[in-house]
């Protein structure tokens, strides 16, 4: 019997499934189940993560460990510049304040560093700059003010480490549903783990009033913690007010504006209806920065 080629077979056209799609058996639900299940864990185990690194850096030992530091004081200097931008700046005050409430105020940048650094923003046209000290003449000379190491040194009980800078933009989002999410979760009070001691120096380089999206800090709460408050470095603004009904400062000012914070205080970042540019330097007692190198977001 002569074979037909198989070019030349006809074949019946495949007919349609008509049979519906069981979601409940198909294999993509098993498959975001686990991922679901898988991002759980992660965030529990970030959550574990943050309370073992709050114990770590707040726990009963920590007076012993700054102490410790502060005798071992190893840190090379920084360099610093000849003059200093804040000659009438009260050091001792300062240093008092800091360590009574946790934060001081009082300083100043001088204009023309402010339209420095805003002019070097036009350039640049981002949103975050990380360690841009490093090619920003005006942000370096902010960095190694005399007056602001002194401030340091003396608060940290040791030469200093210059652990980051940071200059960036708050925008108000457009989106409602963006806004409450902000309002929410990112406009909580917290505190941040950064050294056993450590030191930020915040500066407005736009003006900053109520609605600005200024910076709020509980005053004094920047000592001990207790272990809830280890657990969980959060706190709603319910629960603060409850608190500590009469030590929440909001601080406001004009552009060039500035103030000393101990990271260990409760504080936040209140929401804000327009935008703002603030600068932060980070100086800590021992805990040894990455390479620092400009990053631009």
């Amino acid at each position: 019997m002569k074979r037909i080629p198989l070019a030349l077979q006809t074949t019946l056209p495949k007919q349609p499934n008509t049979t519906p799609f069981n979601f409940t058996k198909a294999p993509v639900l098993p498959y975001l189940q686990r991922k679901v299940r898988g991002f759980a864990r992660r965030r529990r185990l970030l959550e574990y993560l943050r309370a073992f690194s709050a114990l770590y850096w707040f726990g009963p030992w920590r007076n012993l460990a700054i102490r410790y530091y502060q005798w071992r004081n190893r840190n090379q200097p920084l360099p610093q510049t000849a003059r200093t931008l804040f000659p009438d700046f009260p050091i001792t005050p300062a240093i008092s304040r800091l360590e009574t409430d946790g934060f001081a105020l009082g300083l100043q940048l001088p204009e023309a560093e402010v339209e420095s650094i805003l002019d070097y923003c036009a350039v640049h046209g981002a949103t975050e700059y990380h360690n841009h000290d490093l090619h920003c003449l005006a942000l370096r000379n902010i960095v190694r003010d005399p007056t602001l190491l002194a401030v340091a040194r003396q608060y940290l009980g040791a030469e200093p480490l210059l652990y980051s800078t940071q200059l960036y933009w708050t925008h108000p989002p457009v989106i409602e549903s963006e806004r409450r999410r902000i309002q929410n979760r990112k406009t909580r009070f917290h505190y941040d783990l950064g050294d056993f001691k450590a030191l930020v120096i915040f500066f407005y380089l736009t003006n900053v009033a109520a609605d600005c999206g200024p910076h709020v800090t509980i005053q004094g709460t920047h000592h001990r913690k207790s272990l809830r408050q280890m657990l969980s470095r959060y706190l709603s603004d319910q629960e603060a007010h409850a608190l500590y009904p009469d030590r929440i400062q909001t601080l406001t000012g004009p552009r060039g504006y500035g103030f000393f914070t101990d990271i260990a205080c409760y504080h936040k970042h209140s929401y804000g209806a327009r935008d703002r540019l603030m600068m932060s330097i980070t100086y800590v007692l021992q805990r040894q920065p990455e390479p620092r190198v400009p990053k631009t977001y």
